[in-house]
């Protein structure tokens, strides 16, 4: 698996479209597979690393509870393919722009073998203080 890393900021265009930073284009290819996160964020995969994905929170749903099967439900109700085109744009789903907030500006970041798109004041919300922290950490 390749690891992806990186933050950048884009702009969801008056069509509902977003531009596929092109640090992350081959990677991708043509298109991938857009899913609600449950930090409130959307998630990008590409269709494989997506197979995986579902394969395995289908076993966890099949042995778990009732909510587990709902959760997955409700995150493949919300999940859809998208498609690039030549410069790297693509149709953000209206239902998975609700979900997230997203209207105007966004942060595209890599995390390992996705990419998270996040409203920004949600992004700063959801980490504030964990830089301090890392640099506590350190």
């Amino acid at each position: 698996m390749e690891v992806l890393s990186g933050q950048y900021e884009h702009v969801i265009d008056p069509k509902g479209r977003l531009i596929l930073p092109k640090a992350f284009r081959a990677y991708f290819g043509t298109e991938g597979v857009i899913s609600p996160d449950r930090l409130g964020c959307l998630s990008l995969w590409t269709a494989g690393e997506w197979s995986r994905r579902v394969a395995s929170e289908n076993d966890r749903a099949e042995q778990g509870a009732a909510a587990d099967r709902k959760q997955l439900r409700f995150v493949l109700a919300y999940s859809q393919s998208v498609s690039f085109d030549d410069q790297g744009r693509f149709a953000l789903p209206v239902k998975a722009r609700e979900f997230a907030g997203l209207d105007g500006d966004v942060l595209i970041n890599g995390v390992l073998g996705h990419l998270e798109i996040w409203n920004p004041t949600t992004w700063r919300e959801s980490f504030a203080g964990v830089e301090e922290l890392f640099r506590e950490e350190g």
